[in-house]
């Protein structure tokens, strides 16, 4: 078999690329955080529950966001030797992009709802 190996600068792409996105993941994750507190504080809850659920929906989310980092970059990591790194990391770019997007929205309609209300 004569198989070439991948260019080195791609695979510094990569994991450049692959840290841009860990880096953008770990913003939703505060995003995320943000919402489910705005969430318990629109509807009513205690400072007793809004640090129960705080303390209990960080460690899911963050479990979730470092297996999405995980899952990230072995597919930018296998479309370096498949040759479609730029496409996978497009469609990654655009998925964490589109969910960055809802969630800030939604923080805007609860702002905007508790403000109202005031």
């Amino acid at each position: 078999m004569n198989a070439t190996r991948p260019n080195p600068l791609l695979y510094a792409a990569c994991y450049a690329i692959w840290l841009g996105l860990c880096a953008a993941l770990l913003w939703l994750l505060i995003q995320l955080r943000t919402n489910i507190l705005d969430f318990l504080y629109l509807f009513g809850a205690t400072p007793a529950m809004v640090r129960f659920v705080d303390s209990l929906a960080v460690i899911p989310l963050a479990l979730i966001i470092v297996g999405a980092g995980i899952w990230l970059e072995h597919a930018l990591r296998d479309g370096v030797s498949d040759g479609k790194l730029w496409v996978r990391a497009g469609k990654a770019a655009l998925v964490i992009g589109a969910a960055i997007a809802i969630s800030a929205l939604l923080h805007f309609a609860v702002v905007t709802i508790r403000l109202s209300a005031a």
